[in-house]
């Protein structure tokens, strides 16, 4: 929910506002969709390892903060991703809406809050889908930040990894059972969220 906010904020202000460098940082941030997990895991691991609050010292690992901090930052997983979909869709959203809020007397937090977000819950509830199927089913960051705890995905992992010890008829079931399980909760918030998909799809503008 986090990431879909700072994602909505971050959109918004990369389509209607100016500002010194907007341009470069919008590019800066489409980098980061080129960039492969593997490049920043060392760096991220020692970052929330040695997390520094002042003069003060934490360990983050083992804990939720990382993810949290990642998300209010708009620095988690396809990040990029969400901002640039939000964008698209504030640029294509007439002017006009706001133009007449603000004669009414609206600010620009009011016309924000009354106007453009309600515009974009359809796009928001895609962004919510995407974000939750990533990190549902995602193996990297997870494991790197919580590496002393058992988590979904690394005893996915230790499920699909070759056993000689069980009898292959028999992996074979575990490994269907546990993919069954895996994508479950996806398909159940999917088919709960569907009309909201497809609309958000069809106003983020990276379809055809």
């Amino acid at each position: 929910i986090a990431q879909v906010m700072v994602s909505t904020f971050a959109g918004y202000g990369f389509a209607r506002f100016k500002f010194f460098g907007k341009n470069l940082i919008f590019g800066l941030l489409m980098l980061t969709l080129l960039m492969p997990p593997q490049a920043i895991l060392v760096p991220l691991f020692l970052t929330f390892k040695y997390f520094s609050i002042g003069p003060i010292q934490i360990n983050l690992l083992n804990t939720i903060w990382p993810f949290i901090i990642l998300s209010l930052t708009g620095l988690n997983l396809k990040g990029g991703l969400y901002v640039f979909m939000m964008r698209q869709y504030y640029r294509g959203l007439p002017k006009e809406l706001e133009e007449a809020a603000y004669i009414d007397g609206a600010g620009a937090f009011k016309t924000f809050f009354y106007i453009v977000l309600p515009n974009g819950i359809p796009l928001m509830v895609t962004i919510f889908l995407f974000a939750f199927t990533w990190q549902w089913s995602e193996a990297i960051y997870t494991p790197l930040l919580l590496p002393n705890i058992q988590v979904l995905t690394r005893l996915m992992l230790n499920v699909i990894s070759p056993n000689r010890d069980i009898d292959p008829a028999y992996l074979s079931v575990i490994k269907n059972t546990a993919g069954l399980f895996t994508i479950f909760p996806i398909i159940v918030v999917y088919l709960a969220l569907q009309r909201y998909f497809i609309k958000g799809i069809e106003r983020s503008g990276i379809v055809g």
